[in-house]
């Protein structure tokens, strides 16, 4: 009676199902021997407590809308290559930087600031989705719970993962809530969680897959200056969530923080509320595509800037060059310039098409016939290999 209540007056009430449920999860806690079990476990103790405070009427609006925009094969696909090329391009720019930029710089500083490419590690980081699951099927198993169950906590335990993973990407509460849902109601509820999985999943993989390889990097760097580690530092694991997070548009940029402060701005002035209003209309995401334009600047001529700030920096700053900085940007700007070039070369042949075109009505046409932007034109392709006029 006291719980119902406290929920129809709007306080938060610590039921005895509750103070249950945290209390079975403190001992699994405490039996747990895998670090990212314990995390989850963890994770679920927090969201047991922040679940007392129910998401806002304005964080449910958000909700349902980036539910109805993100929910979609086009979405999934999209999300799915953009991370495979960003892998790509950074096993690119690594390999480039490894064997030609950081050499050639190292003959003017003696030293080195990247030894390794470890095409190793980024396959293995790949296939983290599966370790989640049989980390959380042996968990639950080691538990007594029966086969059934444990496949639905390794299931459980690898969506926990990936919604930790990719918490801000969705955007569908706030990105510090850690496994808290915006729904309650069942249908509702399991489109947050297939959402979470379809997305979150291929996330998680990449982002894996970057952090393994921060971490060789730097641990073969500090072999290679004479001062091995067994263990990764507190700097190193810094340093690789950063990296990893980058991999997959989740990294901080002044292009996101800029734009989530106007859509603030926006969403206080017509309903009083930072969490929804006219500016999430507009910009119902601003991190993924700050960390897109931040890379396309990167990646392109432009990432040259980067390149002579880097350069120039100790003149200006009287501070330490920072190596492996500048040849980061340096490799960037130039696998991305090449790229740029290349699609502009292939546009002038007829093998690949341009932008769309600004006419709507001619840029509709245009799909209808399969010549949407930025497609390859094969037939045009094997004409000039055939004729060799390139």
């Amino acid at each position: 009676m006291h719980a119902e209540l406290s929920k129809l007056a709007g306080v938060p009430v610590w039921t005895p199902e509750m103070a249950g449920r945290a209390k079975r999860l403190a001992a699994e806690y405490e039996r747990a021997t895998d670090p990212e079990v314990k995390l989850v476990l963890a994770a679920r103790m927090l969201d047991l407590v922040r679940g007392m405070t129910p998401p806002s009427v304005w964080a449910k609006a958000r909700g349902l809308q980036n539910l109805a925009m993100l929910l979609n094969p086009k979405t999934v696909i999209r999300n799915l290559g953009g991370n495979v090329v960003m892998w790509g391009a950074d096993l690119s720019a690594d390999t480039l930087t490894n064997f030609a930029v950081d050499p050639m710089i190292s003959i003017v500083t003696g030293k080195r600031s990247r030894v390794t490419v470890n095409v190793r590690e980024r396959m293995t980081g790949l296939a983290q989705p599966v370790h989640d699951f049989w980390n959380g099927y042996n968990h639950a198993t080691s538990e007594g719970r029966t086969h059934g169950q444990s496949m639905a906590d390794g299931v459980q335990h690898m969506l926990d993962l990936a919604r930790l993973t990719a918490a801000g990407k969705f955007e569908l509460a706030k990105a510090d809530n850690g496994l808290r849902k915006t729904f309650s109601a069942p249908v509702l509820s399991h489109l947050e969680d297939t959402l979470g999985f379809v997305l979150g999943t291929t996330d998680r993989a990449f982002h894996a897959s970057a952090y393994q390889n921060s971490i060789a990097r730097q641990m073969a760097l500090a072999a290679h200056n004479g001062a091995p580690v067994l263990t990764p530092t507190p700097e190193m694991n810094r340093e690789a969530l950063m990296d990893a997070a980058s991999a997959i548009y989740q990294n901080d940029t002044w292009l996101a923080k800029g734009a989530a402060k106007v859509r603030e701005g926006f969403n206080q002035v017509t309903t009083g509320s930072k969490e929804y209003g006219i500016g999430t209309a507009v910009l119902p995401f601003v991190q993924v595509p700050g960390s897109i334009a931040t890379k396309a600047i990167e990646w392109s001529p432009a990432g040259y800037i980067r390149v002579a700030y880097e350069a120039f920096r100790p003149v200006f700053s009287k501070r330490e060059f920072r190596q492996r900085e500048f040849a980061d940007a340096f490799s960037r700007a130039t696998i991305g310039s090449a790229v740029w070039a290349t699609g502009l070369w292939l546009a002038r042949l007829g093998i690949m098409t341009a932008m769309r075109d600004e006419d709507k009505d001619l840029a509709a046409m245009q799909d209808a016939s399969g010549f949407g932007a930025y497609m390859v034109n094969t037939s045009a392709l094997w004409r000039v290999m055939a004729t060799g006029n390139w």
